[in-house]
């Protein structure tokens, strides 16, 4: 059973190859699968 940290809402939900579940800042490296909500 994978153990999934909190994932901060303000950062880029990704999923790795492996199947895991990232959360990375909203910058220019994860643009293109990046939508920031408009606040």
């Amino acid at each position: 059973f994978p153990y999934f940290h909190p994932l901060n809402p303000k950062n880029c939900i990704i999923y790795g190859p492996s199947g895991e579940v990232l959360d990375r800042d909203c910058g220019s490296q994860y643009r293109y699968v990046c939508k920031q909500q408009l606040i």
